[in-house]
């Protein structure tokens, strides 16, 4: 069990949905303004991982003249608020969703490389190596922030979909490229499937933070051989109380998303084994 002495470090990914889809204003920059505020009003500051990739894709349409259906320019919106997010002394760190490398705007709508989803099994595109990414990424937020926050550093990184198991690769790739910590692994968290790839199980539930082995972000060791790994917070709780009328709404409309990955693992099992799977 956490203990209640823990401090905890409240943060959300800013990004559209994982399948491209989504509208940057109704789906990042005002569900975010609002959560600002409520933050402001309780003094309380966040971690804003920003989604960069999707962030450089937006930007190359926009910027050659394709708006994608907006009236007003999404990048402008996005570049401010998360300014003045540092101004206001919150903190802006990288996320990674490497679908979004090769993504292609055809027919008004956002086609990503699915088969490009786990950071942990990174394929080059473009000639763009883990390393390269995630140093472009760290330099292009820095670019961003730097005129209001002249020290601004980017020193962690969270990917996308959680997908760091083992974390090799990114924990040499974040090594050489300055970044520090980590916060993907979701103790107690397992998912196995195209687009989310992880077993967390074994991790402990009681460690506020933990230096990492060098081969593996799941595995303790001491400083100076991996990197910072702060977990997200996580509990235990039954599938079948997580099937909220937005889910079930959202796979309604078939968006795509990491639940399709749970729904590889079930959907071999009888009608019976199901029941018993969402009562887990």
């Amino acid at each position: 069990m956490y203990s209640k002495n823990f401090q905890f470090i409240f943060t959300l990914d800013y990004e559209l949905f994982g399948d491209g889809s989504g509208d940057v204003f109704e789906d990042v920059v005002e569900p975010t303004e609002e959560l600002l505020k409520k933050f402001q009003q309780a003094d309380i500051k966040i971690t804003i991982f920003f989604e960069v990739v999707e962030y450089w894709r937006l930007k190359e349409q926009w910027d050659s003249g394709n708006v994608m259906g907006y009236s007003n320019n999404p990048i402008s919106a996005i570049e401010n608020q998360i300014r003045k997010a540092i101004q206001d002394g919150h903190d802006v760190q990288l996320h990674l969703h490497p679908q979004w490398a090769g993504a292609e705007y055809k027919n008004d709508s956002w086609i990503v490389d699915e088969s490009n989803y786990k950071l942990s099994n990174y394929r080059e595109t473009s000639n763009v190596s883990l390393e390269r990414l995630i140093k472009a990424g760290a330099a292009t937020l820095e670019r961003i922030l730097r005129p209001v926050k002249s020290d601004y550093q980017c020193l962690a990184l969270r990917a996308g979909g959680y997908n760091v198991d083992p974390g090799y690769e990114i924990i040499t790739a974040m090594n050489n490229a300055g970044l520090v910590a980590d916060s993907s692994v979701v103790p107690g968290a397992f998912c196995e499937g195209n687009i989310a790839d992880y077993d967390f199980r074994d991790v402990p539930d009681d460690l506020p933070f933990w230096y990492t082995d060098v081969e593996d972000m799941r595995k303790t060791a001491d400083k100076g051989q991996g990197v910072l790994e702060i977990p997200v917070f996580s509990v235990n709780m039954r599938r079948i109380w997580k099937l909220s009328p937005r889910r079930v709404i959202s796979r309604f409309l078939k968006k795509q998303n990491t639940s399709e990955a749970r729904e590889q693992q079930i959907k071999n099992l009888s009608r019976c084994e199901k029941v018993k799977y969402l009562f887990q």
